[in-house]
């Protein structure tokens, strides 16, 4: 893959005019509850995007037709890829960061069974040991981390600590049993299985599912760790101890 496709589409996604029209769309899209095409003859859809010039509005109307807007019996309707580009920019940017700092929660580490604190920021829900030196390492993490997961703020500023733990590793989970039974979780692809064998113990390795298309590889060691538990704690551990990790 050269890039060159998703340089494109990044190209065509940068303007407030195109995404207003593909955010108009897909307010219809959602709204739509009767018969008939999800989606707005021409003058609608102009008046609802806010653009009075329609020589403007025709170029870049004409942008994202085809790619992620489609046109059906007189009236534009969102593909399924600006239904996805606009959603990214929903749940991503189009909402406020409730970060929050280190929270004790009820739930202990899969490590050593001493006490965990989550903290939330950028996106991601970091969770951490107040005793041992966690699970996770590398540049970037902060120190007795055990678990470092995505969560779109738009649906983390309504959930308190412990909910959102929970919430994170669940979401993380359907992610790796749909790779682990063959499907991209992101693109639909084929995955694919390869051993990876650990460089300080012989004999030992720890297979990782990795999406032919997209290269989407949800990292089950991490993903696996316990949120609350014996069940998922101990398969936490037999996992680790099969990849041969400390």
């Amino acid at each position: 893959m050269d890039g060159s496709g998703a340089k494109a589409a990044f190209e065509t996604l940068a303007s407030e005019t195109r995404l207003a029209i593909l955010g108009v769309l897909y307010d219809a899209h959602r709204d739509h509850d009767g018969p008939g095409q999800p989606g707005l003859p021409y003058t609608e859809l102009r008046e609802r995007a806010g653009v009075t010039d329609s020589g403007k509005f025709n170029y870049h109307l004409s942008e994202l037709t085809d790619e992620f807007v489609g046109k059906r019996d007189g009236v534009y309707i969102l593909r399924q890829t600006g239904r996805t580009a606009i959603q990214i920019v929903l749940r991503s940017f189009d909402a406020d960061d409730p970060g929050f700092g280190p929270t004790r929660v009820d739930s202990d580490c899969p490590r050593c069974g001493d006490g965990v604190t989550v903290e939330y920021g950028r996106g991601h829900l970091t969770t951490r040991c107040v005793s041992c030196t966690g699970l996770v390492a590398g540049t970037g993490i902060p120190e007795r981390t055990v678990s470092q997961l995505p969560f779109p703020p738009a649906g983390a500023g309504a959930r308190t600590p412990t909910t959102l733990l929970r919430l994170a590793h669940r979401r993380l989970e359907r992610q790796c049993r749909s790779m682990t039974s063959g499907v991209c979780p992101r693109c639909g692809g084929e995955t694919t299985a390869r051993l990876l064998a650990c460089g300080d113990h012989e004999r030992r390795g720890c297979v990782r599912r990795v999406g032919r298309h997209c290269r989407q590889s949800p990292n089950s060691a991490v993903g696996s760790v316990a949120t609350s538990g014996w069940r998922r704690r101990r398969s936490l551990e037999r996992t680790h101890e099969r990849c041969g990790r400390p």
